[in-house]
């Protein structure tokens, strides 16, 4: 249970400036997406339900649900409240439990069931970018001064996956070789490139062959943010529950 509450506080640090009412988290108006909501089970609360209707419930582990174990707990909640959401997405990874769309009063009911940590409202997400920008990958592998203008790590990313969950990535862009490829597109604008830029610039941070950490890394683009720099809690929480399913079968 801790690992969830961790990543709830993550998203919420991420994601702006909340209220909590009880279990039920309201965002700023400025940010809130009208009737869409994230609804965030208590694990073991889950699995003692699921047993409860069917005692013949298994699980692959201590810490995973399936998908159609959170769709039937979903289903269980919909009946007990009586209805009035829709049921978006299903997530057994990034976090446990659903997106839905729905009336802000029925909601607030789903907050009170005893299997729900609690319910957020949607809320827009934006690229923030620090200008001017300071870099220099000369001190990423050097702590004593002065520098000596070169970069000489002990690894260089052979082996490993970065997924880039930003804006998308320019996968054809020269620094990055044949070592970058599409992996989703969350952001909801269902243009598969990086219309923005920022994503490609963090790409090429963490695997450019020039002004790269890892040079040798793996680039998986996971778009979260449209060509605006800006997206939705839901979009991000899709984007790394696709990234965690990627990474479980590489």
């Amino acid at each position: 249970m801790k690992f969830c509450i961790d990543k709830l506080f993550l998203l919420s640090l991420i994601f702006g400036r909340v209220q909590v009412d009880g279990k039920y988290i309201i965002a700023s108006e400025d940010d809130v997406i009208k009737n869409s909501f994230i609804v965030v089970f208590y694990p073991d609360e889950a699995r003692r339900s699921l047993r409860s209707i069917d005692p013949l419930t298994t699980f692959d582990s201590d810490a995973n649900f399936s998908a159609q174990q959170v769709t039937n707990l979903a289903s269980s909640i919909y009946d007990d409240v009586g209805g009035g959401f829709k049921v978006s997405n299903i997530y057994t990874k990034a976090i446990l439990g659903f997106a839905a769309s729905g009336d802000e009063k029925v909601m607030q009911k789903v907050a009170q069931n005893p299997n729900v940590m609690n319910v957020e409202e949607n809320r827009v997400v934006r690229v923030s970018q620090q200008t001017p920008a300071t870099w220099g990958i000369d001190r990423v592998d050097q702590r004593d001064r002065p520098l000596d203008n070169t970069y000489s790590p002990p690894r260089d990313g052979t082996g490993v996956a970065a997924y880039i969950i930003d804006t998308g990535v320019q996968i054809s862009h020269d620094e990055f070789g044949d070592r970058a490829r599409w992996g989703t597109n969350t952001s909801g604008d269902s243009d598969d490139s990086d219309c923005h830029g920022h994503g490609t610039h963090v790409a090429g941070t963490v695997g450019g062959s020039i002004y790269g950490v890892a040079k040798n890394v793996e680039i998986i683009a996971v778009k979260v943010l449209t060509c605006a720099g800006s997206g939705s809690n839901i979009g991000v929480i899709d984007g790394v529950e696709w990234v965690l399913n990627d990474a479980d079968i590489k």
